[in-house]
């Protein structure tokens, strides 16, 4: 099989309206907070706002200035027989198409447990952390202790999912061995999402079964001084 990397960015842009969701999972959220921006990633792929109707990408961070509404992203093609099949969000007001975690055989309490949410760090965690690791009284970061690396493939999950470093090339994620994360950038966080959970809400078209392993990062520059 082979792997294919794409970097999208889709954004929707609208006028602020209320709308309010049960939704079937943990919901979990991050906020990239460097380089002076305030940037909202919620656990199921929506970007930039807080699922109830106000945005969250505030440029200048403090300012009140949103350079967004939402933003998510919108996956289709045809297959061999000419059938479109689709994955796309919008404001949630008729449903979901995305719900957060690698595709799998069984969606029970422990997998939305594990996969419910956004992994945040910094590369000074992720720093502190190489040379730390097997210091007495070091405790590393929850998010990087718990960091989605391996998957379950008992329950049909792959056995990769997150990138890190292997200190011991076993293909095993082992923090206390001095693995951690790969990241760019000087904050990052990493989410994965499907569209295999639950039957379709916001789209009519079949459903596409794809898994998106998703890195929001940013560089943190001293204002005025451009990135190397």
């Amino acid at each position: 099989m082979k792997n294919l990397t794409i970097i999208l960015w889709t954004c929707v842009i609208g006028i602020q309206v209320i709308y309010a969701q049960i939704v079937p999972y943990p919901t979990d959220s991050e906020i990239l907070d460097v380089n002076d921006v305030s940037f909202r990633v919620n656990s199921g792929g929506d970007l930039s706002w807080d699922l109830v109707g106000f945005p969250q990408c505030e440029i200048p961070k403090g300012s009140g200035n949103h350079t967004l509404f939402a933003g998510s992203l919108w996956i289709g093609g045809l297959d061999a027989k000419g059938n479109l099949h689709t994955a796309a969000s919008t404001y949630r007001q008729a449903g979901i198409d995305f719900w957060p975690g690698p595709t799998a055989q069984t969606y029970d309490a422990n997998y939305w447990n594990r996969y419910g949410k956004v992994w945040k760090l910094s590369a000074d965690e992720i720093a502190t952390h190489q040379q730390n690791y097997n210091q007495p009284g070091y405790q590393a970061p929850f998010d990087l202790l718990d960091w989605p690396a391996n998957g379950n493939t008992a329950n049909g999950e792959p056995e990769q999912l997150a990138p890190f470093f292997d200190q011991n090339a076993n293909g095993l994620y082992e923090p206390d061995s001095g693995d951690y994360p790969l990241i760019p950038g000087d904050e990052a966080m990493y989410l994965i999402y499907s569209d295999e959970h639950f039957p379709y809400f916001e789209t009519v078209c079949l459903r596409t079964v794809i898994e998106v392993r998703q890195m929001v990062y940013a560089y943190d520059t001293i204002p005025g001084n451009p990135i190397d």
